[in-house]
């Protein structure tokens, strides 16, 4: 797993607890984000050019990649976050090992939503069309949701499981 962020010519790996990142075209080493206090199992870019990144420390962090400075410090009480994903701006979804979708308000910094998700633990999150979340789990199982975000609500309508 890397997350390339082309516009700033980096690409950012995990490396255990740590995040390295590298200039894109020479290869060469930049800098190291520190934080977490557990192996990184999971990264994905932001639309605003941020990188989040979950491990197995129950925490999700949200990273400046250019001033190497954790903007965001979310605490799960999920277990092995193996699913991570952008809603909109300000909101992430994660799936983890408890069966559970955790829906973030990075704004606000805290969960606003949890939905029971399946039986078995939540492997892949995916943004699809029109609004549609989709959740895969370690027993081949999916289940599509929808979503509607307002300014001030978040409703969530389970489509298929």
């Amino acid at each position: 797993m890397f997350c390339i962020f082309e516009e700033k010519n980096l690409i950012a790996i995990p490396s255990g607890w740590n995040i390295e990142i590298y200039d894109l075209k020479t290869g060469i080493f930049k800098k190291k984000l520190e934080g977490h206090s557990g192996h990184i199992l999971m990264m994905i870019k932001l639309q605003d050019g941020r990188l989040a990144s979950a491990a197995s420390d129950n925490t999700i962090r949200i990273w400046n990649i250019m001033n190497r400075k954790c903007e965001v410090k979310l605490k799960t009480q999920q277990e092995d976050i193996w699913g991570l994903n952008e809603l909109s701006s300000s909101i992430l979804v994660s799936g983890a090992e408890n069966c559970k979708l955790y829906f973030w308000d990075l704004d606000q910094e805290k969960c606003i939503l949890t939905k029971q998700s399946q039986k078995q633990g939540i492997i892949y999150v995916i943004i699809s069309f029109e609004n549609q979340l989709i959740a895969h789990g370690e027993g081949h199982e999916i289940q599509i949701l929808k979503y509607q975000k307002s300014k001030d609500t978040l409703k969530i309508q389970q489509i298929h499981s």
